[in-house]
C-alpha cells in the first residue's frame, strides 16, 4: 500500500475556485498523506496557474497536470457540465498511479480518506455509490439489474482501467450513444462499467440537490448518514445567490475559512432565479424572507410593465 492518497480534481478555469475549497476541505480532515493532483485544460492553465500558486503558499498546492481539449473535439456539453467534465475519463492514461480516489469540484470532504482508499475493490474497476435518482432519467441501454453509480466520487483502478483500453472504449460509447447521455460522463461511465462496480456506502458521497432536498429530507441524510463527502447535485450550486442558503452555508463556511482569495457569491442575473429562491424560502419555511423576496419579484415586474 502506497504510503499517500492520490486524489484528483479535474477542472476549468471556471471551477478551479470551487475545487480548491473542495481541495482545502480534504487537507483539513485528512490524518492521511495526500497527493493532490488537478488535471485541467492546456487553454486554461495561465488562468487557473494563480489559484494554485496561492494554495502552494498555503501548503495544499496541487500537482498540476495539463490535458489537451482535443481528445473531446465535438463532444457536447450542458450549462454546468463543461468539456472538463470528461476530463476524469483520462485519469487512467494521464497519471501513473495505480489506483486514486476522484473527487468533484461541487463536493466537501468531512473525513479522512484512508479508509476509502484502503477498501477491497473485490476485482473491480471502479468503485461508487448508488445514484437512484439519476437512474430514473437515464436513457442509454443498461441492464435492468444494473447498478448505476454517480461519478462525483470514484474509486479507480488505474492499472485495470489501463489494461482495458478505458478511454478508448468511452470514445466508442460516447459515439455510439451521445444523443442518448442525460448525465454525460456519468452515463459514458455506467455504460463501460454496466453495472460491473463496486458499490460503496453512501456516507462516501452524500448527494444533496440543495433546492429539492425538504427540511425533513435533509435533516434525515445528516443524522443517519454522517456524511464523510458531501455532494452538490444538479445545476444550482451552493456559491450561487439563489441557491438554499441552509444548504449553501455549509459550504460557504469552508470558503471562508480557507484563507483563500474571498470568493464573490454568483449573483442572480433573471427573474427565474429570484423566483426560484423564493420558492426555495417556502420550502425552508421561512415564509417572511419568502414574502420580501416576493414582493421584490412583483415591483419589478410592474416596472417592467
Amino acid at each position: 500500500m502506497t504510503n499517500h492518497i492520490p486524489v484528483v480534481f479535474c477542472c476549468d478555469k471556471k471551477y478551479a475556485p470551487y475545487a480548491a475549497v473542495a481541495s482545502y476541505s480534504l487537507c483539513r480532515h485528512s490524518k492521511s498523506g495526500l497527493k493532490l493532483i488537478w488535471m485541467v485544460p492546456a487553454s486554461d492553465l495561465n488562468d487557473i496557474r494563480p489559484i494554485v500558486n496561492q494554495m502552494t503558499k498555503m501548503g495544499i498546492g496541487p500537482k498540476v497536470v495539463v490535458v489537451p481539449e482535443d481528445r473531446f473535439d465535438g463532444w457536447d456539453t450542458r450549462e454546468y457540465i463543461s468539456l472538463a467534465s470528461y476530463i476524469r475519463l483520462l485519469i487512467p492514461d494521464f497519471l501513473d498511479e495505480e489506483k486514486v480516489i476522484y473527487l468533484d469540484c461541487d463536493t466537501l470532504v468531512l473525513d479522512d480518506l484512508k479508509p476509502l482508499f484502503a477498501l477491497d475493490m473485490q476485482g473491480c474497476s471502479i468503485a461508487g455509490v448508488e445514484d437512484l435518482s439519476g437512474r430514473k432519467d437515464i436513457l442509454v441501454p443498461l441492464p435492468t439489474a444494473a447498478t448505476y453509480i454517480n461519478s462525483g466520487v470514484l474509486l479507480m483502478d488505474l492499472g485495470m482501467l489501463r489494461k482495458d483500453d478505458f478511454f478508448k472504449k468511452c470514445q466508442h460509447i460516447y459515439a455510439e450513444h451521445s444523443e442518448k447521455l442525460r448525465w454525460m460522463d456519468q452515463c459514458v461511465i455506467n455504460c463501460y462499467l454496466q453495472g460491473n462496480v463496486q458499490l460503496l456506502d453512501g456516507h462516501w458521497n452524500c448527494q444533496i440537490l440543495p433546492n429539492w432536498t425538504v427540511p425533513e429530507k435533509r435533516q434525515a441524510i445528516l443524522r443517519h448518514t454522517k456524511p464523510a463527502i458531501m455532494h452538490f447535485l444538479g445545476a444550482v450550486k451552493p456559491w450561487q445567490a439563489w441557491c438554499n442558503p441552509v444548504i449553501a452555508k455549509y459550504w460557504w463556511q469552508y470558503a471562508n475559512d480557507s484563507g483563500l482569495s474571498p470568493l464573490p457569491k454568483v449573483p442572480v442575473t433573471h427573474l427565474g432565479q429570484s423566483i426560484e429562491l423564493a420558492r426555495v424560502l417556502d420550502m425552508n419555511e421561512d415564509f417572511l424572507a419568502a414574502s420580501q423576496l416576493k414582493d421584490t419579484i412583483i415591483n419589478q415586474l410592474m416596472n417592467k410593465n
